[in-house]
């Protein structure tokens, strides 16, 4: 049995579903993806048993069968193929065939009832959300997920659905990442999920590339994600309770400053490059109109930049850990962020300038790191969890 499909949908399909593949899973199979033609239609699954991808291309002609064959293998050999048309067969004894023009592959695969089963969840809670939403609220927390393993709860991205609003979070102790978006229809059952790391990042690549809108199913152990017309993501769900992490945001402080996004992001990096091969901090000292960004690190050097800040009151001086305050910067697509601090010792709130408050709203939590002007260790608070 011998079907026919075109080289560049044949290349992006499978692209779609081999990142989810283990290259050294101790289960065989796991390092397989599923072929199974339907009619005129292939589709492909992989899956590590905790995440699965499921996407589908059209065949020339009709086909019916399925076997699995080892996944980056066949992306390797479909990629260097030299025609734009590539015809597959499957064969008796359990291996796919593959033509060329002149080139003829056959790779030995496993039978279908090997291959984990896939079914699609279309059940539970469910919303629908504009892709580039989605991948908004996904890129401007995911970044603050923890990967301290001994906090598994905070090991992914917190997404709640109330009614007509979808909130993403993520913590790992020392700051907060918060998004939330307003959908344009209401959810008759509201729920909550933590959705693991890996999902999250097959779900930035996979979002990355499409337009449209993705359909979201939430239930008590699984999450769905529906990526247009013909890709389907679903994985399992951490466990545990999510921590209160509205708890954690200052309700009120007593210093703010507004500064220029750009600014300060360039300002910030240009002083961590003192410290790029380790861990280091940034002074902040904010005087009337005027912020000061430092960083000093010993035997290397310090470096001191200068830039405009709407600030007025005392002058003060705070100190971040520099990544920590590049990531969110980085994704802030405002002219100018707002800074709310009440003392060097408290969380500093971080919002995006010209978004309100609430619904359609970016902050960002952040804890000082405290220098001891004696030994010159550093500790750093913990805002969640």
């Amino acid at each position: 049995m011998h079907w026919y499909v075109q080289k560049e949908d044949f290349l992006q399909a499978l692209g779609t579903v081999t990142s989810v593949v283990g290259p050294r899973s101790t289960i065989p199979v796991l390092q397989h993806i599923l072929l199974e033609a339907q009619g005129e239609e292939l589709r492909l699954v992989a899956t590590d048993l905790e995440v699965s991808v499921e996407t589908r291309l059209c065949l020339e002609g009709q086909a019916q069968g399925a076997l699995s064959v080892p996944g980056r293998k066949l992306l390797s050999i479909v990629r260097e193929l030299p025609s734009s048309t590539v015809e597959l067969g499957l064969e008796t004894n359990q291996k796919l065939l593959l033509k060329a023009e002149t080139a003829c592959y056959r790779l030995v695969g496993l039978p279908r009832e090997e291959f984990p089963t896939f079914r699609r969840l279309e059940e539970g809670t469910r919303c629908e959300i504009p892709q580039g939403v989605f991948r908004r609220l996904l890129r401007r927390t995911a970044y603050a997920m923890s990967h301290d393993e001994t906090r598994y709860v905070l090991n992914g991205v917190f997404l709640s659905i109330q009614r007509d609003e979808i909130t993403a979070a993520a913590t790992d102790g020392r700051r907060l990442a918060v998004m939330e978006e307003r959908l344009d229809h209401e959810v008759p059952t509201p729920a909550e999920a933590i959705i693991p790391a890996k999902a999250i990042r097959e779900l930035e690549r996979q979002l990355a590339a499409k337009e449209g809108r993705v359909g979201i199913w939430i239930d008590r152990s699984q999450a769905g994600f529906e990526l247009g017309e013909k890709t389907f993501l679903q994985c399992k769900l951490i466990e545990g309770k999510y921590p209160d992490f509205r708890t954690v945001i200052p309700p009120q402080t007593t210093k703010v400053a507004v500064v220029e996004t750009q600014g300060i992001l360039h300002a910030v990096h240009r002083a961590s490059l003192l410290g790029a091969d380790r861990p280091c901090s940034v002074f902040l000292r904010f005087r009337e109109k005027e912020l000061e960004v430092s960083c000093v690190v010993p035997d290397v050097g310090e470096a001191t930049e200068y830039l405009p800040a709407d600030y007025v009151g005392q002058e003060f001086t705070i100190a971040f850990n520099a990544q920590y305050l590049l990531d969110p910067l980085r994704e802030i697509e405002g002219e100018s962020v707002r800074m709310e601090m009440t003392d060097p010792y408290s969380a500093c709130l971080i919002r995006e300038v010209g978004t309100p408050q609430g619904v359609g709203a970016f902050l960002y939590v952040l804890m000082p790191v405290r220098l001891s002007q004696v030994s010159g260790k550093r500790e750093q608070g913990d805002p969640a969890g």
